[in-house]
């Protein structure tokens, strides 16, 4: 990419409903290309680590780690495969690795499999269909480096299938690359998930969106909401849009955005829920979430619109002690940071 770090946001945002998922990783220094790589990958694995439940359909009910839970998340990570592209023995032993709370031994599959395994697995997690990678690096990178960096990059795109956009700035050298130019005045702000316009600082190395799923895309409120929330830690784990069913024989109710470690909900309404029939409704489905062990918090979308920075910072006190008060023993910042 022909253009500093910065414009990454403007590129990207807003994103389309056909975007890759968008992680934004910074080499602050260059070591040999496999090195790099191996990384790379290590971020990538916190990173999906983090993510759990949601690219495991029914994973959320699974937060122990007795031999039943492992047995569990293993059938469920086989029908995932069957039903997908997938790689069954990988998202099993991924799933097994995080209801364990360990990481997966990197001798156990090729790298190859490994990057294009967790390349698929953060797609599912923030519902897109694939992967994208933006790569950057200090500026006044050794020519020598410059080579070891892009090495890396061109393994990963080709031998571990990610999708790679290395910014030009931390390549200079490098000219076998195709250039993307961004035009003259492009807006820029913050970069792409959470890394600064001017550096990135270390000791993070890679930074992705903290909520995974996405608001409904004729929801304003839902989108300033999620903007506000990407770059939070405390936010890490929470889901948008997802299906709540902890019992086949009861009907799903669909949240707007869920905690599954904190069991709380948010609920953004528009003046529809105002009206009888939507009120009640709302009200049957808080008391069947309340009584399964979930806190219901329900804002307005005039709420949202009006003062987002208030609304956040309510959630997140109530997220911070619904965690403390259930006890959740993953961090919401687990994975975020080498």
């Amino acid at each position: 990419m022909n253009h500093p770090t910065a414009d990454i946001a403007a590129v990207l945002d807003p994103q389309t409903q056909d975007a890759p998922a968008v992680l934004v990783c910074h080499i602050g220094g260059t070591d040999s290309a496999a090195e790099i790589v191996a990384g790379i990958l290590d971020d990538l694995e916190a990173a999906a680590l983090n993510l759990f439940p949601a690219w495991l359909p029914g994973g959320a009910d699974i937060d122990g780690r007795t031999l039943l839970d492992v047995a569990a998340v293993r059938v469920l990570a086989k029908r995932l495969a069957a039903t997908s592209r997938h790689f069954g023995p990988f998202v099993a032993a991924l799933a097994e690795a995080t209801v364990r709370g360990t990481r997966l031994d990197p001798s156990r599959y090729a790298r190859e499999t490994r990057a294009a395994g967790l390349a698929r697995v953060l797609a599912t997690g923030y519902r897109r269909s694939h992967t994208v990678l933006v790569v950057t690096a200090p500026p006044d990178l050794p020519v020598d480096d410059q080579h070891v960096l892009a090495a890396a990059c061109e393994w990963l795109a080709v031998q571990g299938r990610i999708g790679i956009a290395v910014a030009t700035s931390a390549i200079p050298a490098i000219d076998r690359f195709t250039t993307v130019t961004v035009p003259p005045g492009a807006r820029t702000g913050t970069v792409a998930h959470g890394e600064s316009s001017s550096h990135s600082p270390e000791p993070v190395r890679l930074r992705y969106p903290a909520l995974a799923g996405r608001p409904h895309p004729g929801s304003a409120a839902e989108k300033k909401l999620d903007a506000a929330l990407q770059d939070c830690d405390w936010a890490r784990g929470g889901r948008w849009n997802t299906i709540y069913q902890p019992d086949p024989l009861r009907a799903p109710i669909c949240v707007d955005l869920m905690w599954p470690d904190a069991r709380c909900v948010v609920e953004v309404d528009g003046d529809d829920h105002r009206m009888p029939a939507k009120y009640a409704a709302d009200r049957r489905r808080d008391v069947r979430l309340q009584l399964d062990g979930y806190a219901v918090l329900r804002f307005t979308n005039e709420q949202v619109l009006d003062d987002v920075s208030a609304v956040v910072a309510a959630i997140e006190g109530y997220v911070r002690g619904r965690r403390r008060e259930t006890g959740s023993t993953r961090s919401a910042t687990e994975g975020s940071t080498r």
